[in-house]
């Protein structure tokens, strides 16, 4: 444990330095990076242990750390952890910039004057005072910290608290509700975990001293009737039996209790093991829920809080599962993977002269192209946009010399077609344009060759980079072509001319990938210098830089849609990211224009050479140099099929009440969609606003839908039975965008939240407005209770009013929240209000003294949606939001049940059908999501699904053993419908 973490800019190195013999002259340790090396993942999961293992993070400001993307980083994770930060200025100059979390985190906080006017010691003496603060506490935090993030990376139960440790640690807790810096939520889960293991424990023993003292009981009882006589034979025999049973019942529930404890072990094995290998923690997920078959209930409405930990691992692991095929067949590196145009092939080049065609539905191999004699190095591979042929280079070796050249082969039979070209230099990377009639080649001699590939002809040379040129990309209208090259340098060539037209700069290292967007406004390229970045075609402008990866960038590729980038790495890492329009106006706010990580594809064992997307975006694919190429699915989660979805962010989901046959959508897009709950399928689709439609609701009580719009109005509209929608009124009042609407609870009225700052009550029947309450800002979120007594309003100035529905009285105003409240739900008996904040907390009040009973910590970022599942006897709440993951809590436990990342961009409505069996989700990646909540049984199947095309080409991954009597084992099947091979 050290006493200070410095977190600094290198040419701040001699002040730091400065400031670390002051430090260990008060007898105090730091832990500063001193090593200028290239970031990479072992050195990254160093910086973070130290983090962690520190009491205090000292932040250095000057213009080179608030511009550090590293510096950053390591904000953040201090941030997470909430350590406590302490900033000091050395060199000013600097701009903070206002969208970034990290830096507003800084803003909290005082800042200490070291600057080179400042007088050092004094300032040094404060920075003392600050680090000396509360230290018992601190030093506290940060051990429960490091035990806590020790037992959550290893899970086994000897990490947990034990005695005294663990009284310890819960008065620490009790107290750390006042003090900074606040307790986590992985301190908190890692304690109630302790104190659930102590009494799991502690019942078991206590199970067993009940079983041997009941048992002696018996069998004394016994012992002495005989003595009495043989007449009490029968009696004597029945008294062991039941002293025999009642020790049988007790061993059973002890075993239970002992088999819950097992599984749980195999569940947190096959999280860990799924953080670096999805298929594989995948696998072994499955493997624990066909265990958990025995001691679990099959219904999940059956389970209770016993069944929690092992019911969020197989959430989390089910949720976020995106690979399903590994293709092992090569000897050597594999140099690149790609789909066929239709995405039903994929082909794959390695450095061992084979070029493999693999069926992407079952991951079989279709054909094998011939070796031919001494044919050297497969370094690219391209499909002709008909699917047809298929480009690679080579070279062929005779003798001490090789001769490289262009080999097309037809893909339907595994021929070659034709050879371009002889005594070509090393080819890194080649295109056919869109059109199908030019085949483009770059590599080692620094020029790129367009080739009708037809007759052979050599058409044209583009000559003007100064390094191996790595990698080139055709615009969408193929007049242009972009290229990639050693010298560190984009350009941006005009075909007909064949002139560079502009030439990017900005990359430190070696440029290694290129791509257009779908459009052809922007370019993404990737570098040796461990970024990507995006440029505006146009302009030349340099929009973006994107920072992540531990090592050179490899490749890259936008989804067909143009909102996600995909990148690979040296880093052994793919990573999908959000990636705004940049050149359009936002279509929900600000958020829209951010970059950020979607999710990190871990599992290969060796660098990532290339990556690809499926033409329809569904799927991609990465080949590395561990000698396997691998398919992921772009959308996690074990949903089959394409998805429902719109063209722009989803702003709200509803399902029809009470029987939950139809679920509606809308979205930025202005459209109000209709579909069948059971078979996903649209039956209507309408043009329901002027504006964005921001929220929709469904009458509790009637075939009635209302939606609400920036157009300031409320649309109400006739669901018919065939799912078909028309229009029926119009509410107008409001003045400025509607940001909220529902229905009270016996379908009469409906309360409006409105950017006007009021909140209106309206009569369905009439039309009219009933009453307006006033006294927020901006009102963002309203509900009816249950019981229908009681209004709950929130607002973007942090408050939350209750009124009375009937007298329309204000009631009270609750205060807690540091941030807007996004999202109000009443729980089902009315005794509760919880309420989601852009503070990062939901917070739970009782709705009859209005106190504050609990608040609870998980979200990284603000919350949009919560929700209470129905139908349940023990209250439960979903929550989602700008952080794409859903988390499903205990409230009773106060305790996180389930947390998993959800979607690829912000979750705007997660919504419970009414029998709480499906839970559905959307938001800014525009797509419907859906978890069925039904039975174990349901996901067991449906993972099977997923595996079949993995465990039927592997057969040997399809078994597990169970011990059994005697030392014996007994070989089951993961998926016993595969049968065996």
């Amino acid at each position: 444990m050290k006493d200070i973490f410095i977190s600094y800019s290198r040419r701040d190195q001699e002040f730091v330095n400065k400031l670390n013999q002051a430090i260990e002259a008060t007898g105090r340790d730091a832990w500063i990076d001193w090593q200028d090396i290239k970031p990479t993942v072992k050195w990254w999961q160093e910086i973070e242990r130290g983090i962690e293992g520190a009491n205090n993070f000292v932040f250095v400001i000057s213009p080179d750390s608030i511009a550090s993307s590293v510096c950053e980083k390591e904000i953040d994770h201090a941030r997470q952890h909430n350590k406590r930060l302490v900033p000091i200025i050395y060199r000013e100059g600097f701009v903070v910039d206002p969208a970034s979390e990290a830096h507003a985190a800084l803003n909290a906080h005082n800042w200490l004057l070291f600057r080179e006017q400042d007088d050092f010691d004094k300032s040094f003496a404060l920075l003392v005072e600050s680090i000396e603060m509360d230290l018992d506490h601190v030093k506290a935090h940060t051990r429960l910290l490091q035990r806590s993030l020790e037992w959550i990376q290893e899970r086994r139960d000897s990490f947990l608290l034990r005695g005294d440790d663990l009284l310890d640690a819960e008065i620490w807790e009790k107290e750390a509700t006042t003090k900074a810096p606040k307790i986590t939520p992985e301190q908190r889960k890692y304690i109630h975990q302790s104190r659930r293991a102590e009494d799991d424990e502690n019942e078991r023993k206590q199970i067993l001293l009940n079983a041997k003292t009941q048992a002696e009981e018996k069998v004394q009882l016994a012992e002495r009737r005989v003595k009495r006589g043989n007449g009490f034979l029968g009696l004597t025999v029945l008294a062991l039996g039941i002293a025999a049973g009642t020790a049988i019942f007790t061993y059973r529930r002890w075993e239970e209790v002992q088999n819950y404890a097992l599984i749980d072990r195999q569940l947190n094995q096959a999280n860990q093991v799924f953080e670096t290998s999805q298929l594989d923690g995948f696998i072994q997920a499955a493997v624990a829920a066909r265990k958990a078959q025995a001691i679990m209930p099959d219904e999940f409405a059956k389970m209770n809080q016993e069944h929690w930990p092992l019911l969020g691992t197989l959430t989390r692991i089910f949720g976020e599962q995106r690979e399903q095929q590994r293709l092992i067949g090569h000897r050597n590196v594999v140099n690149q993977s790609v789909f066929s145009p239709n995405g039903t092939i994929l082909a794959t080049a390695s450095r061992d002269g084979i070029i493999k065609l693999w069926n992407v539905k079952t991951g079989k191999p279709i054909r094998t192209f011939p070796k031919q004699p001494g044919w050297r190095i497969s370094m690219s591979i391209a499909f002709s946009p008909d699917g047809k042929i298929l480009a690679s280079n080579g070279g062929i070796r005779s003798g001490k010399s090789t001769s490289r050249i262009i080999q097309l082969w037809d893909v339907a039979t595994g021929k070659s077609i034709r050879q371009l070209g002889k005594n070509l230099d090393t080819i890194y990377s080649l295109r056919f344009s869109p059109d199908g009639e030019t085949l483009a080649t770059a590599g080692y001699d620094k020029t790129i060759k367009l080739w009708n590939f037809k007759t052979g002809e050599l058409l044209r040379k583009l000559e003007g980079h100064t390094g191996t040129i790595y990698s080139i990309s055709f615009s969408p209208d193929g007049k242009t072509l972009a290229s990639g090259s050693a010298d560190k340098t984009i350009k941006i060539w005009n075909i007909e001319t064949e002139k560079s037209e502009k030439t990017f700069k900005g990359h430190t290292g070696a440029i290694r990938g290129v791509a257009f967007r779908h459009d052809g406004k922007i370019l993404a390229s990737a570098s040796q210098d461990s970024t990507a970045k995006l440029w505006n075609i146009k302009t030349g402008n340099l929009l973006r830089t994107i920072t992540g990866h531990a090592s050179g960038v490899r490749a890259v590729r936008f989804t067909p849609n143009g909102r996600n980038l995909l990148t690979a790495s040296y880093d052994y890492t793919a990573k999908l990211w959000n990636v705004p329009l940049l050149d359009k106006k936002a279509d929900f706010d600000q958020r829209a224009t951010a970059v950020f990580e979607v999710t990190t594809l871990q599992g290969h064992v060796g660098p990532i050479y290339d990556a690809n997307l499926s033409g329809d975006g569904q799927w991609l694919t990465t080949a590395s140099i561990d000698g396997t190429a691998r398919i992921w699915k772009v959308q996690g989660g074990l949903q089959s099929g394409k998805p429902p979805q719109h063209e722009k962010t989803i702003t709200d989901l509803a399902f029809s009440q009470p029987d939950g046959r139809f679920f509606i959508s809308v979205s930025s897009d202005r459209k109000l969609k209709i579909w069948d709950t059971k078979t996903r399928e649209l039956l209507d689709s309408v043009k329901a606003h002027d504006g964005r439609i921001t929220r929709a609701a469904f009458s509790p009580t009637q075939q009635l839908i209302a939606t609400a719009s920036t157009d300031k109005t409320i649309k109400l509209w006739q669901l018919n039975n065939d799912g078909t929608v028309q229009p029926l009124s119009t509410l107008e009042g409001h003045r400025d965008t509607i940001q909220s609407i529902e229905f009270s609870p016996d379908g009469k009225y409906i309360v409006s939240g409105s950017a006007d700052s009021t909140a209106k009550l309206w009569d369905i029947s009439s039309g009219k407005q009933i009453h307006t309450f006033e006294g927020h800002s901006l009102v963002i979120s309203v509900n009816f209770s249950p019981d229908g007594q009681l209004i709950a309003t929130g607002s973007d100035d942090e408050t939350i009013r209750l009124w009375n529905a009937e007298t329309f009285d204000a009631i009270a105003t609750l205060k807690g929240h540091l941030g807007a409240i996004r999202s109000l739900k009443f729980s089902p008996d009315s005794k509760l209000l919880a309420s989601g904040s852009g503070d990062r907390t939901i917070k739970v009040w009782n709705t009859q003294t209005q106190k504050l009973v609990r608040t609870l910590n998980g979200h990284r970022q603000a919350i949009y949606s919560i929700e209470f599942q129905p139908q349940r006897n023990r209250q439960l709440l979903v929550s989602a939001g700008a952080d794409q993951r859903i988390i499903h809590w205990d409230l009773e436990a106060g305790e996180m049940i389930a947390d998993f990342q959800a979607a690829n961009h912000w979750i705007l409505a997660a919504k419970y059908s009414p029998d709480g069996k499906l839970l559905a989700s959307a938001g800014g990646d525009r797509i419907i999501r859906f978890i069925s909540l039904d039975r174990l049984s349901h996901w067991i199947s449906v993972s099977c699904r997923w595996l079949t095309p993995y465990l039927t080409n592997n057969p040997e991954k399809n078994s597990y053993d169970v011990p059994r009597a005697f030392g014996k084992i007994e070989k089951r099947k993961v998926c016993p419908e595969l049968g065996s091979k």
